[in-house]
């Protein structure tokens, strides 16, 4: 997920790095704010939990308390399913930009 995640992030910001980094943090920090990773997710506003569940990393921080609480994968399918899904959207989506990208050049 990581790696997908920035892989789109230097393909949109072509090859700024400083601009890829700000955008990484814009969007990082944020997600972990609503998703429960600075503090405790049942402290938040019941919109912000809304929001909150349809974070990745709250999948992920979903699916590590499940597997620490002793249950097993049949408990977290679904998150890794999303997490998957949502993976090889983002590949796609970096994967076409940078096609088009160097058809662009070569022409």
């Amino acid at each position: 997920m990581a790696i997908s995640l920035n892989l789109c992030y230097s393909i949109i910001c072509k090859k700024q790095v400083y601009a890829s980094s700000i955008i990484n943090i814009l969007i990082v920090v944020p997600c972990c704010m609503l998703s429960g990773v600075f503090w405790d997710f049942e402290v938040m506003e019941e919109s912000l939990q809304k929001i909150g569940s349809y974070i990745p990393t709250r999948w992920v921080y979903v699916c590590i308390e499940n597997l620490q609480n002793g249950n097993d994968l049949n408990g977290i399918r679904i998150y890794l399913g999303l997490m998957v899904l949502l993976s090889i959207i983002l590949f796609a989506i970096s994967f076409t930009k940078l096609k088009l990208k160097n058809e662009l050049l070569v022409r």
